[in-house]
Order: structure tokens, then C-alpha cells, then sequence
């Protein structure tokens, strides 16, 4: 299968020198969450691990959740991450910071664009941590958690 042909997290993960990578072949059109799947399966790593170590090849910085800003959510609805499969970090000179598992699509960060009124930058994360990050921050209970102790 031709290079051009192939997926882009496996040419970074070989870019990124990722053992295994050389073996996978899948296509360019593979939905992200199979993509991610197969190479860390294939290479022995965790899909956060893989994260990290291909980032630089896609000219991005690993996601890091731990800088969250709760007061995201209000800048990007639950509605609006969940369809596009990003999680709303943080706010850096007038552009909302975001993770991303899928950085190759202009169309989420047109949408994200729109609707947060701002530029957007991406951070690469693994769809698992994106919509752990979505789950833990936009479930109904911790909505509730947030209210009660912010009154």
C-alpha cells in the first residue's frame, strides 16, 4: 500500500521510530478510534504512551489534562465536544487550547472555532483519554458536584 495511501498516525508513529510501526498498513480513510487502536496494539504501547511519542511528529504538544481549566465547559458545550471528540484544556492569549485525537481535520477546528468565538489550537491526546476527559467533566454528576460547591 502506498505511503500516501496510509494512515497519518501510522507514518508518525514511524517518523517517531515507534517499534512496530513498520508492519502496519491500514487506510488513510480508517476511522481515528481504529487507527489509534491498531498501532498501539501493534507496537505494544498504550494509546496515551503513543500520544506522547508521536505528537512532535504531527508538530503538536501531547495533551496534558491535569492543566484542565474547569471553566472550559462554558466555552465549549457538552454538545459541541462530544460531536467532534475534543476536550476544552485551556485558554492562551485569546485561543482555546484543545485535545484533539484526530489534529488532521480542519473541519473540528472550524466548527470549535465558530462556536467558542475564539482561534483554536490542538493538542494531540488518544480518543480514550478525550472521552474519559469528556465523561469525568460533562457527566451530569459532576455538573451537580460543581454546582453545590461552588453556591
Amino acid at each position: 500500500m502506498a505511503a500516501i495511501h496510509e494512515h497519518w498516525l501510522i507514518r508518525a508513529a514511524r517518523q517517531a521510530g515507534v517499534a512496530g510501526a513498520d508492519a502496519i498498513h491500514l487506510h488513510a480513510k480508517a476511522p481515528v478510534e481504529e487507527a489509534w487502536t491498531t498501532v498501539a496494539r501493534a507496537c505494544h504501547v498504550t494509546d496515551g504512551e503513543l500520544a506522547k511519542k508521536i505528537a512532535p511528529q504531527v508538530s503538536l504538544t501531547p495533551a496534558e489534562f491535569g492543566l484542565a481549566e474547569d471553566r472550559m465547559r462554558t466555552l465549549l458545550p457538552e454538545a459541541v465536544a462530544r460531536q467532534f471528540r475534543v476536550f476544552p484544556l485551556r485558554t492562551e492569549r485569546n485561543r482555546l487550547i484543545v485535545a484533539t485525537s484526530d489534529p488532521t481535520n480542519l473541519a473540528t477546528e472550524q466548527a470549535i472555532a465558530f462556536c467558542a468565538g475564539r482561534g483554536v489550537v490542538f493538542e494531540l491526546a488518544a480518543p480514550s483519554q478525550v472521552e474519559e476527559a469528556i465523561e469525568s467533566t460533562y457527566s451530569p454528576e459532576r455538573f451537580a458536584e460543581q454546582v453545590l460547591t461552588t453556591e
